[in-house]
């Protein structure tokens, strides 16, 4: 594999791996679907949208 395929490649895979490992703040669940969402004014939008449904903070 040439270097710039090998560089890209890894950068690609530390990308991913920090995506993997960041973890949501607040999950949101409603009767058919779970929502995980990162800042309160998110949670706002989707309690706006969905006033029923019900939501937990992870730290």
């Amino acid at each position: 594999m040439s270097d710039y395929r090998l560089m890209k490649k890894r950068k690609a895979e530390k990308i991913l791996d920090k995506i993997k490992n960041n973890s949501p703040k607040i999950i949101f669940k409603t009767k058919t679907m779970t929502v995980t969402l990162k800042t309160k004014v998110q949670l706002k939008k989707w309690l706006d949208m969905y006033p029923t449904a019900e939501y937990n903070f992870i730290s």
